[in-house]
């Protein structure tokens, strides 16, 4: 037990640290110091070291229920990391993309689509589906999600989605899988890269208004 509440602890110091490192990192930019180290201290308190030699104590940002500001009791403002990122950059993903996009180093220079829907695969890299982004009509699929790589889109995995007008793929993707966008009635564009070897039977089924050459040009 005394050892799985390390561990969470330990993750929840890594998400906090690269959060404030960044707004760390934001506030002093036109002093053109850099933050050198930060560490959550026994107390609970991030520590900022700038290459400056400043030190800055961000105050509490663990409470005694494991959490950085949950139930507005700890964090700066009574708000989460997560929650002060979103008001900060406007951030638009689930808690849980966030984390991921700290884990991948995405913040602040990815600009893919959230609530797509990831599986890991045998390799130990990850499928896309549609998830809960039904609504989005030009997708844009990212390079790693979590730390993963995204190697393929799942087979049926956008089939049906009349919403969707493009898609954008990232040259981490080999594979498009059977059925993948069968149905998408409305699908006008999407970017192959040279990257993809494979493409499962019938993922382009009745994309009525994707041109014929889309697909050959690109391959």
């Amino acid at each position: 037990m005394k050892k799985s509440l390390i561990a969470i602890f330990y993750c929840l110091m890594i998400g906090v640290q690269a959060f404030f490192c960044l707004c760390a990192c934001e506030t002093i930019g036109n002093d053109d110091a850099k933050v050198v180290s930060a560490a959550v201290n026994t107390a609970g308190k991030l520590i900022i070291t700038l290459d400056n030699g400043q030190v800055i104590d961000a105050g509490l940002v663990v409470g005694e229920d494991g959490f950085a500001g949950k139930d507005g009791k700890d964090g700066k403002d009574g708000k989460s990391a997560y929650e002060i990122y979103c008001d900060a950059f406007g951030y638009l993903g689930t808690e849980k993309e966030w984390i991921a996009d700290l884990v991948s180093g995405n913040l602040g220079t990815c600009d893919y689509t959230y609530g797509l829907s990831y599986a890991l695969l045998a390799d130990g890299t990850l499928s896309v589906s549609i998830g809960t982004a039904g609504n989005v009509e030009h997708v844009v699929i990212p390079e790693k999600f979590n730390g993963y790589t995204v190697s393929a889109v799942a087979e049926n995995g956008f089939e049906g989605d009349v919403n969707l007008k493009s898609v954008t793929l990232p040259d981490t993707i080999t594979k498009i899988g059977a059925g993948a966008f069968r149905c998408c009635l409305n699908l006008e564009k999407i970017e192959l890269p040279l990257s993809v070897a494979e493409i499962g039977a019938g993922a382009f089924d009745y994309c009525t208004k994707l041109p014929a050459q889309e697909l050959s040009e690109q391959n």
